[in-house]
């Protein structure tokens, strides 16, 4: 996947806090893993319901969208097997983002 760069990056409030937010996605990526691993849904939910609010908050859409269709289902009692594909894309897009704001 391309790097994905926030649509606010240019916004001079936003920007400086950027950096600081796409550090923190490395550790959001691991904490998703963790969660995947332990077959633990209601911990997946949680992490992907406060990426929905961050990735707005940050200018990222993506990040909203990839982590609301994970976490929608999750909530509707879908199975993290039925989910598997769209956590691989939630992660690609936080890579994604990662690398966007490097950029």
């Amino acid at each position: 996947m391309e790097p994905i760069r926030s649509s606010r990056a240019d916004d001079p409030r936003v920007a400086p806090l950027l950096q600081r937010y796409s550090e923190s996605l490395a550790a959001t990526i691991a904490r998703i893993h963790l969660a995947r691993n332990a077959r633990d849904l209601d911990g997946l939910r949680i992490l992907t319901h406060q990426l929905v609010g961050s990735g707005a908050s940050y200018g990222f859409e993506v990040i909203t969208i990839a982590a609301r269709a994970v976490e929608h289902p999750l909530r509707d009692g879908g199975t993290l097997d039925a989910l598997s594909a769209r956590i691989d894309e939630l992660l690609d897009v936080l890579q994604a983002a990662m690398l966007g704001a490097r950029c």
